[in-house]
């Protein structure tokens, strides 16, 4: 991740860079998260057993990266020394 563009999108479409780079780039040396499941990973690397796992129900392939994070807030803020979350209400957060 991300793999190389193909040189027709360097040349005539100009397209140097897409949002994977910046997802690479927060993933980096990041202790916080972990990388779950890359589809276009193991479509690139292990094509055979993604099409097995498939069954043929469906295409093996597609774009998405699934990763956890410590402490990760749904809607609030995490406590430095506790690392839990604290939810806050819809009509809190202008406070």
């Amino acid at each position: 991740m991300p793999a190389t563009f193909p040189l027709n999108e360097l040349r005539d479409k100009h397209v140097y860079w897409t949002e994977q780079y910046l997802l690479m780039a927060y993933l980096i040396d990041n202790s916080r998260t972990r990388v779950q499941y890359g589809s276009t990973y193991h479509f690139l690397r292990n094509r055979q057993q993604l099409n097995a796992f498939m069954h043929g129900r469906f295409h093996a392939g597609g774009g998405s990266l699934w990763f956890s994070q410590k402490g990760a807030l749904s809607a609030g803020r995490v406590s430095a020394s506790s690392q839990t979350s604290t939810l806050k209400s819809p009509q809190s957060f202008g406070t």
